[in-house]
């Protein structure tokens, strides 16, 4: 069975997720790079805030240097994903497949194939994760503010811990909305299918996600959760 929703834990998520979107949105700050030797400068100019207003970038090359190469962009390059990194990349999204366990009850009666995978390989893991107490609310917080300065990991790598959690964080309204009809007597024709709708939704979230690092690209195009992710990393 799966474990009472504990409404602390969600709103201390949301709490740290807001606060770590509002410090990241100061660190938007444009990389200069001229392939080979630089011989240009970078001028930013722009004040700090919440929401940092446009930058004015002045770039000031010198006499001879070769600007064919010149790139300005605003996120580090590592976006490919080589050897381990796909593996790890993919590991973060164990937590929304734990805490989205219960909402696959019905497609797993109707599909038992699709049940005797989930008891093969989610099952004995969700019977450990269930045991220990706030561990999810661990897993969150090595996720979210754990990788946030580790400037050494693959960007990508990170990317992918931060939009897990952002999956994870997006479950947290249909578990509410189900813990608010707790004990009523709901017939089945009306929760099984939106059961299964968030089911499918965070299932195909997970599943491109690591489809697409097993390719060693970066699964970048969720919509909001992506652009929210990106926001998290930060630009380097």
């Amino acid at each position: 069975m799966r474990r009472p929703c504990t409404r602390s834990y969600y709103i201390v998520a949301v709490a740290l997720l807001a606060w770590a979107s509002g410090n990241s949105a100061k660190a938007f700050v444009p990389i200069s790079e001229n392939v080979g030797a630089p011989r240009w400068r970078v001028k930013i100019d722009a004040n700090a805030g919440r929401r940092p207003p446009p930058l004015r970038i002045k770039v000031r090359f010198k006499a001879g240097a070769d600007h064919s190469n010149t790139l300005l962009y605003l996120w580090s390059k590592d976006e490919e994903m080589v050897g381990k990194d796909r593996i790890k990349a993919c590991i973060p999204y164990v937590l929304p497949l734990l805490d989205g366990e219960m909402f696959g009850r019905y497609i797993y009666e109707r599909v038992p194939p699709l049940g005797f995978l989930d008891s093969l390989f989610i099952g004995p893991l969700y019977d450990f994760y269930s045991q220990i107490p706030l561990l999810g609310l661990i897993i969150f917080l090595v996720l979210t503010l754990g990788t946030r300065g580790d400037t050494e990991m693959n960007r990508a790598v990170r990317f992918n811990a931060q939009q897990a959690a952002l999956i994870d964080v997006s479950l947290i309204f249909p578990e509410l909305i189900g813990s608010a009809f707790e004990g009523e007597d709901i017939p089945r024709y009306l929760v099984e299918p939106c059961m299964n709708f968030v089911w499918y939704t965070y299932m195909a979230m997970v599943l491109y996600s690591i489809y697409t690092n097993l390719r060693g690209k970066k699964p970048d195009q969720i919509p909001w959760i992506s652009g929210f992710a990106e926001i998290m990393v930060g630009p380097f």
